[in-house]
């Protein structure tokens, strides 16, 4: 009776707060069976005295709060990763002094990608290279954090002057998928203000891989696409 009552709340507080926050978490919810049952021990234990006349062991409290807090939060995050969507897509937007021809030509120039694109650290046509087209592929090395990953781009859009599109195929047992890059070039106005949106979307299926995703894997993205188009500005200016 001592374990039941506080064990109930923590479960029920974990899981309602979560779903309210974020919806719920279908099976991952039982995440919070191993925090409620901790804590809920250690409440118990706190309690113990003055129910029973037994001594409290502080050492119990200390390591009971500590475990018991690091598994809730354990949890929630994985509540959290299990509750967002498998796809994600990062906008970002920069407004250059150049024309969408001077944009462009920098843009298709794929030797130079490597030198604006911060995330591309080799870039090299397969078979005869020759016009870029639609299917046109690229063999590539990707910087991702700390480590360089071999990857292939294939290229599905090309309007002239407007939008530049390629899918970036990942190697084996990436958590990633269905990566999509795009470039939209858009003229603001006659005193050759031109507007870069640059667009990264993919997949993300695993619980596991969402969590890291969200953590950490988007925001090093966002970084990307910042920096990317300010170098692509500065690098198409020079």
């Amino acid at each position: 009776m001592g374990l039941a009552r506080p064990f109930a709340t923590i479960l029920v507080v974990l899981i309602v707060v979560c779903t309210a926050l974020w919806g719920f978490a279908g099976a991952y919810v039982l995440s919070a069976v191993v925090p409620a049952f901790i804590l809920g021990m250690t409440i118990a234990h706190a309690r113990a005295p003055r129910d029973e006349g037994s001594h409290v062991r502080p050492g119990v409290l200390v390591l009971g709060g500590l475990f018991g807090t690091i598994t809730a939060c354990a949890s929630v995050l994985l509540m959290w990763a299990a509750t967002a969507s498998e796809d994600v897509t990062i906008d970002v937007s920069h407004d250059v002094d150049g024309s969408p021809a001077l944009i462009w030509s920098t843009l298709v120039d794929t030797s130079q990608r490597p030198q604006w694109n911060t995330w591309i650290v080799d870039l090299e046509p397969i078979g005869k290279g020759g016009p870029l087209e639609v299917g046109s592929r690229f063999r590539s090395m990707l910087q991702l954090e700390q480590h360089q990953v071999p990857g292939q781009h294939v290229i599905t859009e090309l309007a002239p002057q407007e939008h530049f599109a390629w899918t970036i195929e990942p190697p084996a047992g990436s958590a990633l998928q269905r990566l999509e890059e795009s470039i939209r070039i858009v003229a603001e106005d006659a005193n050759g203000s031109t507007k870069l949106t640059y667009r990264l979307s993919y997949k993300v299926p695993s619980v596991v891989g969402r969590l890291f995703d969200r953590l950490v894997v988007r925001q090093s993205f966002r970084k990307v696409a910042e920096e990317s188009l300010s170098r692509l500005a500065s690098h198409a200016l020079e």
